[in-house]
């Protein structure tokens, strides 16, 4: 898109790139007869990975040839035939996202962030906005006027660095890295995690998953023995393995208790695995490994997708 007004999408290939040689860029051709967002400037695009945008580019907001400022929100997506296609995102009734430019937008799991900007007044207060889009809802939370930054999410936190603030005198240069923790900001706002969605680990055709069934009643103490047992399935995913483990354990035992016996009993999984997922009656938890340890106070409430 660029600064020459244009809707066109341009793209390059680096795999296997020889760096020494000029960068070639190619057109992205969209179906045909289908709609396309206007040609603008100062939009902001991320990638979603989770729920019903997964794996689309998405794009927000933006100034047109005109010099309106933009609210919409598009998303790019690939089909299964090769082709690409822009869809149109729609807004549930309701709020209303504010029109702006020079912002960015990231995305917290399913959640697009919408953070700074500008409108047509530099002194027009920007709220950070909150797009659900699994719901098509949008929210306003408390304003933060940025403009010019770059943002990123790592964890639980957005890092702001850069760009120009406005106050009442202006715009002065910000030279300072900022963080805001989203985990308070959901809990603040009641946004609940489990409408957050990931995918199950597909099996490869190449790489037939393997299976383990393991009894944890006796491995993990209960004080109440007569505790009601379960069978949960325990998905394992790394880049090069997939293994779907039945654990029978007892229906109020902790996931990380779970987790730690079976690397107990498996001990070769942990060298490869990226992160463990579990279905059960209670038990709907995510965890990661991180330097070969389960990441502590990491557990996010998830529904998966069967």
């Amino acid at each position: 898109m660029g600064i020459n007004l244009t809707n066109e999408v341009h793209f390059t290939i680096i795999d296997n790139y020889d760096f020494t040689k000029p960068i070639k860029w190619y057109i992205l051709k969209t179906k045909e007869n289908t709609p396309l967002p206007s040609p603008r400037v100062y939009h902001s695009t991320d990638i979603c990975k989770y729920g019903k945008a997964h794996n689309m580019i998405i794009l927000f907001g933006g100034r047109d040839r005109s010099e309106n400022t933009l609210n919409d929100c598009w998303g790019l997506r690939k089909h299964g035939d090769n082709t690409w296609e822009w869809i149109s995102a729609s807004y549930e009734e309701g709020y209303k996202p504010k029109k702006r430019f020079q912002h960015t937008i990231t995305f917290y799991y399913n959640f697009l962030i919408v953070l700074g900007g500008r409108k047509s007044s530099d002194y027009e207060q920007m709220p950070i906005e909150i797009f659900d889009t699994s719901t098509s809802k949008w929210i306003g939370i408390y304003n933060y006027n940025i403009f010019r930054h770059t943002a990123w999410i790592y964890e639980n936190f957005i890092y702001i660095h850069g760009g120009f603030l406005l106050n009442i005198l202006g715009a002065e240069i910000n030279n300072v890295m900022k963080k805001i923790d989203l985990s308070k900001i959901f809990n603040a706002l009641n946004i609940k995690l489990e409408s957050i969605m990931i995918e199950k680990p597909k099996e490869s055709e190449n790489n037939n998953p393997i299976e383990l069934n393991i009894d944890l009643t006796k491995s993990i103490k209960n004080n109440d023995k007569k505790d009601p047992k379960e069978i949960i399935t325990l998905y394992i995913k790394s880049s090069d393995q997939l293994l779907n483990c039945k654990v029978l354990c007892n229906i109020n035992d902790r996931f990380n208790a779970i987790v730690n016996k079976v690397i107990e009993k498996e001990p070769s999984i942990i060298e490869k695995v990226g992160f463990f997922l579990c279905n059960g009656n209670k038990i709907n938890e995510y965890m990661t490994i991180k330097d070969n340890k389960l990441e502590d106070g990491n557990i996010v409430l998830l529904n998966i997708i069967d």
